[in-house]
């Protein structure tokens, strides 16, 4: 795994006529085999972990050359 903050990384919204910001992290984790079941329910753990509204997890397929 490997985690960063792509500098500046800043996720903006708009809430009851304001603007808010947080910094954006990003994990990423290489892995054979991808359990799409398993990621979603993990997904929907962070979610209440750090009480976000939305948490995004995405999957490429990548081929080593």
């Amino acid at each position: 795994m490997t985690a960063s903050v792509r500098a500046p990384a800043k996720g903006l919204w708009e809430e009851d006529e304001e603007i808010n910001s947080d910094d954006d992290v990003v994990f990423e984790i290489i892995a054979e085999n991808f359990a799409k079941d398993w990621w979603r329910e993990y997904r929907i753990q962070l979610q209440h972990v750090f009480k976000q509204k939305e948490v995004l997890i995405w999957a490429t397929r990548v081929e080593k050359l």
